[in-house]
Formats: structure tokens, sequence, C-alpha cells
């Protein structure tokens, strides 16, 4: 709860001026597509349009404000930009952990990152610290989604994952 309470006091930090909103998320899709064709030193890597969702492993809405799209799991949501003769689809923003609006998933990815004995014997048992098991077993469908979109991606941006053990079973993923 303190955690969320303190992420939720950031999130509204982050104060995108109506007038700048639409100058600010072309830019940032602008740049992003740009990166992706970076990547073959070609024009674009791809030949048919391409649909860009992303996976944010971070709790707060600052990249849809950044993107200028709604934090609601709205699949048929997808915003269009025309670049290096593409039309780039961004779709929605999945929170593969959970977001301050819905369920925060909090803790470790598995019970060997627990040091105190009698924590790590409870979360054995029960699943609680352990972030794919409280996925699996609670209601969080955009854990769920996330795997799905990492499993059938050609091109993954991360956002907000941890490079260390905390977010393993991610690294597996990918």
């Amino acid at each position: 709860k303190s955690l969320g309470d303190y992420l939720g006091k950031q999130q509204k930090r982050l104060q995108i001026p109506e007038q700048d909103r639409a100058s600010v998320s072309s830019s940032f899709k602008a740049t992003l597509v740009d990166m992706i064709a970076s990547v073959n030193a070609q024009e674009f890597p791809y030949n048919d349009d391409v649909v860009i969702g992303f996976v944010n492993f971070n709790y707060t809405d600052t990249l849809e404000r950044i993107l200028g799209c709604n934090s609601a799991l709205d699949i048929n949501q997808c915003k269009v930009l025309k670049r290096h003769k593409n039309s780039i689809c961004f779709r929605h923003v999945v929170h593969a952990h959970g977001a301050l609006s819905l369920k925060m998933l909090f803790g470790v990815d598995n019970v060997d990152q627990v040091a105190c004995l009698v924590i790590k014997e409870l979360s054995a048992s029960d699943g609680d610290l352990i972030k794919p098991q409280m996925a699996i077993h609670g209601d969080n469908q955009s854990y769920r989604i996330a795997k799905d979109w990492i499993k059938n991606a050609e091109f993954v941006v991360l956002f907000g994952l941890s490079y260390g053990a905390t977010d393993a079973s991610w690294w597996s993923e990918l």
C-alpha cells in the first residue's frame, strides 16, 4: 500500500500540458519507430504494416501519458502513424505486473530469492511474494496477455523490467 501511495504521488508529478500532448506523443512514437528501423540498418525492417504493443513492468501510467492513449485495456485501440512507407499501429499498454489502478504484483521471481526462512516457507506454500505464482492464481489478465505478446512478437522493447533476478522468468520468456 505504501509503495502504491508513493508511486501515485510520483505519477501525478508528470504533467504534460494539453497543448504539448500531441507533440510529445508523436515525437516519442517517431523516435521509437526510428530506433526499430536502425536495428537492421535499412529504411525499415518490415515490408508490411506493423503493430506495436507495449508490455510495461512499471506500475504507473507514465507510458500511456507519453503515448497519448488511455489506460483501459482496450484491445481495439490503435493509433496509426505513417513512417518509413508503412502504417505503424500503436496498440494499448499492458501492465504485466499490474498498475496503480489495478492490483499490483509486487515481489520476487521465485522463492529462492527470499532470504528470511519464515517468509520463504510461507511464500513457498501460498505463493505470496512470488510474482509468477500470484499472477497465475490471481485475476491478473495482463500478465497472461503480456506473455502471449512476447511469444508472438518480432521485436520487443522493454519498459521498467528489472535486469536482476526479480524478473528472471520474463528474461526466460524473451
